[in-house]
């Protein structure tokens, strides 16, 4: 536990909802690593390494004081042989009992020396809150973005859609026809 060696920082707690938000089914947290994960021998080859972290929930009440005690969520450790920059996403269900959460965490893998690279730097975290709105009779269009270097600001809002509607037509012998 990292309260019990000085060498280890606990990075919050911070809360993810308020009453005001209300509760939320999923909690999600992402952890960037910068400069990727390796070591360089005594010759300067590059190797593998590895880095460990935790992450930690807690329940609130409506009011924001904790409910019970802490729950590890994720005990990681990631190995890379790369300088090249890593992005890493994780997402905790809590559909079946939503709530109100705090995440806390800290790295469990030590520091070394001067010839590791990795490092890792909580980025973000969302809780997922729930959703029962009732748009009516419409019809509702969702869109996966890859993010990529051919992302700006304005693409999102670049959307063309062609459509079409399936109606019955209407004869006087026959009726209403099938939706063509």
């Amino acid at each position: 536990k990292p309260s019990d060696d000085p060498g280890f920082a606990i990075l919050g707690p911070f809360v993810v909802n308020r009453k005001a938000d209300g509760p939320a089914n999923f909690v999600g947290v992402d952890v960037h690593m910068p400069r990727g994960g390796f070591r360089t021998d005594n010759k300067g080859k590059q190797k593998p390494h590895s880095g460990s972290f935790v992450f930690e929930i807690q329940r609130l009440d409506e009011n924001g004081s904790p409910v019970g005690g802490w729950e590890r969520m994720e005990d990681r450790t990631i190995t890379l042989n790369t300088p090249t920059p890593q992005m890493y996403s994780y997402k905790w269900d809590f559909s079946s009992n939503p709530g109100y959460f705090q995440v806390r965490a800290w790295r469990t893998s030590p520091t070394g020396d001067n010839k590791e690279i990795i490092q890792f730097m909580w980025t973000g975290m969302r809780g997922y809150l729930e959703d029962n709105s009732n748009y009516g009779d419409v019809t509702l269009l969702a869109m996966a973005i890859k993010a990529t270097n051919q992302l700006n600001g304005n693409t999102p809002r670049k959307v063309n859609v062609l459509h079409h509607r399936l109606i019955p037509k209407w004869d006087p012998v026959e009726g209403w026809s099938a939706p063509q």
